[in-house]
């Protein structure tokens, strides 16, 4: 998505503030007590060129954190960074999200939420990672979505994720871990236990000894549930 937004002013006061490095604490009281920042900070995350956004983008997530209340009504603007052209920030955006899903009681994250899983698909492990490292919490939040978002992770075994230009058999091995700690967080309220439990099964003789130990320890803690 092309970014549309004005250009931050340079002598914007905010940006300045933000140029001095604050205790992110320390700033995040700050906007909580001028929460007319918040979209002008929203705005210099989407589109300043220097390091600052990224300040700006753990000020608002430690928001989420503290205030959820205060960062909610910029629910949607917070998603539409996901499809931001840097990719620390897509996946900064990523984790506000999961922390705002499971206080959104207006259901915002509806709008959204095909998009989001989407990017379980991505090419990039660190992307698709930010958003299985979200999900366990969201699922609890929205058990609605358990059979579809459990659907999506076990296909991670049919995507290609990349590295450096090319197929990397080691990052779906992260991933198919990642996932096995998504599940390890609501297997209890699946419907769809014998296939999580195949899904981990296949995964004993994983070529990274880390997984592959992940997969036994989630099989004997489990296996007795299904």
């Amino acid at each position: 998505m092309k970014n549309t937004a004005p250009e931050v002013r340079q002598d914007d006061p905010l940006l300045s503030r933000l140029r001095e490095k604050p205790d992110i604490q320390t700033f995040a009281a700050e906007v909580i007590d001028h929460p007319q920042w918040i979209p002008r900070l929203i705005e210099i995350m989407r589109t300043d060129r220097s390091s600052v956004k990224y300040l700006g983008d753990k000020v608002i997530r430690q928001l989420a954190v503290v205030r959820p209340d205060l960062a909610l009504p910029f629910f949607d603007e917070i998603a539409a960074l996901i499809d931001h052209s840097n990719s620390f920030m897509r996946w900064g955006a990523i984790q506000t999200l999961g922390i705002l899903v499971p206080q959104d009681q207006e259901n915002r994250f509806d709008r959204h939420y095909g998009h989001f899983f989407d990017l379980i698909d991505d090419p990039s492990m660190i992307t698709a990672g930010n958003v299985i490292g979200q999900t366990g919490p969201i699922v609890l939040a929205r058990p609605q979505d358990e059979p579809d978002i459990t659907r999506r992770l076990l296909q991670v075994r049919d995507n290609t994720y990349w590295y450096k230009d090319q197929p990397s058999p080691e990052c779906k091995n992260i991933v198919c871990g990642m996932v096995i700690d998504c599940f390890d967080q609501f297997f209890d309220r699946t419907s769809r236990k014998k296939e999580i439990l195949a899904f981990v099964a296949s995964l004993k003789g994983n070529p990274r000894k880390e997984v592959a130990k992940k997969a036994e320890l989630f099989l004997k803690k489990h296996t007795m549930k299904s």
